[in-house]
């Protein structure tokens, strides 16, 4: 099963390599919304540094929704699904290989939104242990239950 598992994570990279939208429309799409956020509450500084951390979270649902819906969107329109389905490859693994590809993409795009952060907004990050930690542990959250939402909304059964 992690065989299958790994295949449909570097299937599903590969495909996201190729056609580029993470690079090309979720990564400016999540530096638009921090800057967006920073017009917004720049005015008044004490409030942004309170909430830069609610703000990062925020973005990191964003682009959250956008690789689900993308990921989603991929399968359905090509009959990627039935095809997997076909070859035998078992739904848990499908299931894992989506988490893993999606965490894979948000970290990128987490990686780059920290940098955003610290840079527009001129946060400073004390303990990075534990920033990657929770960057970690919440993007496999967020990744296991937008893959199986995105499922659920596609008709998996």
């Amino acid at each position: 099963m992690l065989r299958d598992a790994w295949l449909v994570a570097i299937k599903d990279l590969r495909i996201e390599w190729r056609s580029r939208v993470t690079l090309s429309q979720i990564v400016p799409f999540a530096a638009l919304v921090l800057v967006l956020f920073g017009f917004a509450l720049d005015a008044n500084r004490p409030v942004l540094e309170t909430a830069t951390s609610g703000l990062f979270w925020v973005t990191v649902m964003f682009v959250a929704i956008m690789a689900v819906q993308r990921s989603t969107a991929v399968e359905v329109t090509d009959g990627a699904r039935r095809a997997l389905l076909l070859a035998g490859i078992e739904p848990v693994a499908v299931f894992v290989g989506k988490t893993v590809a999606i965490a894979a993409q948000l970290l990128v795009v987490q990686v780059i939104l920290v940098a955003g952060v610290v840079v527009l907004y001129g946060a400073s990050v004390d303990q990075w242990v534990l920033l990657l930690v929770t960057c970690l542990v919440a993007t496999v959250g967020i990744a296991a239950s937008g893959s199986l939402l995105g499922a659920l909304v596609a008709g998996v059964r």
